[in-house]
């Protein structure tokens, strides 16, 4: 606090709070916090929570260290009597506005100092956090064995292996949660995108070993026979990433190449898009456009998701439901979020609702890293003196 020349400093981040006090607890599904704020001053501390989520021992220890307890929401009030000749330290990244708008005394922006501080363990710490993974390397021993002895005997899906495998490491001394909620896939709920990868590799390397290749893919083959299979490994990996994102942006693409070579056992609609020949026409002369475009389609065929539907197939269904079966009038509200942008491939979702008596309502996330308000004019803000913030 000195170092940034504050004398207070306000924690809205609830790992931050749990580690400066000690203190955990069960608000949060598989993490240890407990829902509250912090204002550190030079010689005290003032915690905002729910006074019923603590027990006697940590009253005592709270006290013992000058922190002083007062109900959860008196905080946003309270930033609001912080003497306004101090100077508050606050992480812009992890501070909600409604409570960065509240202080009326001038305002410095750092890294809450916790985040360090945490970061280094002790030798305590260290020999835990070892002995915690070595726990839970036996329970999942435990359930590849019982998952290789029994795929045959029963039924397992997602949930009942993510459960079993919950049960394993609960048999584990000093067990409390799981730290996150298992991640299973199989068959066609598995992660497209490793396959897609690992797709690409096999294509490429296939590709290093042939003599002979097309013109237009003169390019793609003279790179690829510069790489060893590590790096094969990561222009597949790469190319993942570039066709994952045409999924989302330029899915238009993806249909088209596809429809130019197979014929799909279920219907496809191709996404409107304007003057698509004379955009493709002048996309022929990008000496990357036709190889990526014939890699896609090997990738289709390999795969096999001409035939079953998994290129597409999600598009087309979830269309074809909303149409038959709209919502009727008071239908609950379909809320719909999206990430920085509308990525053109859900248009046709969003137009299946143009006829519902339903309320279709769009959260897009802000691209920005900082706030918002610190992206549009201050004049429409109150930060001159008023506030007295610090904006250099």
């Amino acid at each position: 606090m000195k170092k940034a020349g504050a004398n207070i400093h306000l924690v809205a981040s609830l790992d931050d709070v749990a580690w400066l006090l000690n203190m955990r607890g069960n608000d949060i599904d598989f993490f240890p916090l407990v829902l509250a704020y912090v204002i550190v001053r030079e010689d005290s501390a003032d915690l905002y929570v729910e006074e019923k989520k603590l027990n006697d021992d940590l009253h005592k220890m709270l006290k013992e260290n000058n922190v002083n307890v007062h109900p959860y929401n008196d905080i946003y009030e309270d930033a609001k009597k912080v003497d306004a000749s101090a100077t508050a330290l606050i992480d812009p990244m992890k501070m909600n506005y409604a409570l960065y708008k509240n202080l009326p005394c001038k305002v410095v922006q750092g890294a809450n100092p916790t985040i360090l501080m945490k970061a280094i363990k002790n030798e305590t710490e260290i020999k835990n956090v070892r002995n915690a993974e070595l726990k839970d390397s036996v329970a999942l021993t435990k359930f590849i064995y019982w998952l290789k002895n029994n795929y045959d005997k029963m039924k397992i899906t997602e949930l009942s292996a993510s459960e079993k495998l919950t049960q394993l490491r609960s048999e584990q001394e000093g067990y409390v949660r799981d730290s996150f909620e298992p991640l299973h896939a199989f068959g066609a709920h598995a992660a497209t995108s490793h396959v897609m990868a690992w797709t690409f590799y096999e294509i490429l390397r296939q590709k290093q070993n042939k003599k002979a290749f097309p013109e237009d893919e003169k390019r793609l083959y003279e790179y690829i026979q510069t790489l060893d299979p590590v790096g094969v490994l990561e222009f597949a990996r790469h190319l993942n990433t570039v066709f994952i994102t045409y999924g989302s942006y330029r899915f238009d693409w993806l249909q088209q190449w596809a429809l130019e070579k197979f014929k799909f056992n279920h219907k496809v609609h191709p996404l409107p898009v304007p003057n698509a020949k004379a955009e493709e026409e002048r996309l022929k002369k990008n000496a990357d456009f036709l190889w990526q475009k014939r890699l896609w389609q090997e990738l289709i065929e390999q795969t096999g998701a001409e035939s079953e539907g998994k290129i597409f197939g999600w598009l087309e269904n979830t269309i074809e439901r909303i149409r038959k079966n709209k919502p009727v009038e008071n239908s609950l509200p379909v809320h719909l979020f999206l990430p920085f942008s509308i990525p053109p491939n859900l248009l046709p979702l969003i137009r299946a609702y143009e006829d519902s008596p339903a309320e279709l309502n769009l959260y897009i996330l802000n691209p920005c890293a900082e706030y918002w308000f610190e992206s549009v004019p201050k004049a429409q803000f109150d930060w001159s003196e008023n506030l007295k913030v610090d904006n250099s």
